[in-house]
Parts: C-alpha cells; structure tokens; sequence
C-alpha cells in the first residue's frame, strides 16, 4: 500500500516526535509562510504541556564595517529547546542527522560548531515547517523497504514565536 501525502504529513518525524506536536492550519499562519500542498508546519509543545521554549541556536558572530561597527548574528543548527517549566532540554534540529540527506549520512548543511545559546531573550513558541517535494521519491523509498519516510522531509524551517510575532530562526534544504 502506498502512503499519501496526506498520511505523511500526518506522522511527526524523529526530530519532532519528543514534542508534543499540533498540525497548524494555514488559516494561522503568515501570508509569506511556505504553505504549498507539500508542505506542513507545526506547533511543538513539551510533554509537560508548556507552549514557551527557551530556544538555543549556534551563533556565528561577525563585526562589520569601518567607522560604525555592526555585529551580525548567523543563526545555525543544531537548535535545542529548553522548558522553563519542567526544566527539561532537548535536541530539536541537526540537519546532519535528520531530513533526507540526513538519514542517508549525507548532509552538507552549515551547522554551527559551537555549542547553542539563547536565541532570544524570552520564551516563546516555536513552530516548525517542513516538506515534502517531488512525492514519487518517496513512493521509491517505501518500494525499497523504508518505513520511516516522514523522518525523510527535504526542507525544514524553523520559526520563533515571541511578542515580535513570527521570526525565522534557520531554514535547511535537507536534500
């Protein structure tokens, strides 16, 4: 039996099955959101039932120009969580282990090297959006014996929620 899209977009991937997860509808979200047919966003929320994250990224940090310094701030995976309520920590993204390229070992994304710190200053939610494309791919790897395909996403972009609304956080080609 071959699985729909539908069906794919239903399941959580590894690297959003710890979490509590809520498909959010489109209605929801931004306009400028990825929300073509392939495409699905959720809403992770700790097991102990808090929405707030203290979401953790590696940094590049880099100062730019001559008379006027600017500090540039390149966000990168991995990204963990933190709940401020149960105080539990968990890995939430590296694309070097999760997504198509990653499963297979494969993965040629930029990731940070050095250990993540606070994104922001406060809590927020966080939200996840991935696909799915060119869905006869993965109509092949179900005929070679795959089960887990929703762990083989080939986008993921991850968005902070705090007071300032919506923020992208990272954004991977995973494929």
């Amino acid at each position: 039996m071959t699985i729909s899209l539908k069906e794919l977009k239903n399941k959580s991937p590894m690297f959003i099955s710890g979490y509590t997860n809520v498909i959010v509808p489109n209605s929801e979200l931004p306009k400028k959101w990825n929300q073509s047919e392939s495409f699905v966003t959720k809403k992770i929320v700790c097991p102990c039932g808090s929405k707030d994250f203290q979401l953790n990224s590696s940094q590049i940090v880099k100062i730019k120009g001559i008379f006027k310094k600017k500090e540039i701030v390149t966000h990168l995976a991995p990204l963990t969580t933190e709940c401020p309520k149960c105080n539990s920590s968990a890995l939430l993204l590296d694309p070097t282990r999760h997504g198509w390229s990653g499963e297979f070992g494969e993965s040629a994304s930029l990731v940070g090297e050095n250990d993540p710190t606070p994104y922001a200053k406060e809590t927020g939610e966080v939200l996840v959006n991935y696909s799915y494309q060119s869905f006869e791919n993965y109509e092949d790897l179900q005929n070679e014996g795959i089960s887990n395909l929703e762990d083989y996403f080939d986008t993921v972009t991850v968005y902070f929620k705090s007071g300032n609304g919506y923020v992208e956080v990272v954004s991977y080609v995973c494929a």
